[in-house]
């Protein structure tokens, strides 16, 4: 028996020629070439995600500020309506009478003496 590795036939049942194995090499080198373009690709997609997830963390953080100030306007209305309910009260049991909802600068201009604040 011979003791040298022998080459595979291939498909036609003949011994691979220098023409077919540059073929093959280049074949592995375009599929390499592809295999590196999704490994870029890849990495791409990977970094838009990154930059994605931080952005909707700072959606975030802003809609939570938005929310606390929304919060903060709300008390801040209601302790205006209390005081605006005050002085509709005080206006009437001074038999002013009922102006139906003034605005503050109205209120003001009529009644300056409720506003002071010492």
């Amino acid at each position: 028996l011979n003791e040298h590795a022998t080459l595979s036939l291939n498909a036609h049942e003949t011994m691979p020629t220098r023409v077919e194995s540059c073929g093959l090499d280049q074949r592995i080198k375009a599929l390499n070439d592809e295999l590196q373009m999704l490994k870029e690709d890849k990495d791409k997609v990977s970094e838009a995600n990154i930059k994605l997830v931080e952005a909707q963390k700072e959606k975030r953080k802003k809609l939570v500020n938005v929310e606390e100030m929304n919060k903060s306007l709300e008390v801040n209305n209601n302790e205006w309506e209390v005081w605006r309910q005050l002085l509709k009260k005080a206006r009437a049991s001074e038999g002013v009478g009922d102006m139906g909802d003034p605005t503050f600068k109205e209120l003001f201009d009529q009644n300056e003496r409720f506003f002071i604040i010492t």
